[in-house]
């Protein structure tokens, strides 16, 4: 689903794809939580163009979580 041009997330979802199932479990934990996220599987339709989406979800992102694979 992609976001409405007016949402916001608290959390946008930033990781290297080979991170995804730690990234995707984290995110799911802080939806039950009540915090929403931006992953961008979760929100960005395939086939469509994705960069102008992913500036404007971080944009209206209250924070970023970075996940490092060092």
């Amino acid at each position: 689903m992609a976001l409405p041009s007016s949402a916001s997330s608290d959390v946008f979802m930033s990781y290297n794809s080979q991170d995804i199932a730690a990234v995707e479990s984290i995110a799911a934990a802080l939806e039950r939580a009540g915090v929403s996220t931006f992953l961008d599987h979760w929100h960005l339709v395939p086939g469509e163009p994705w960069q102008e989406k992913l500036e404007r979800a971080l944009d209206l992102s209250a924070a970023c979580a970075v996940k490092s694979s060092l």
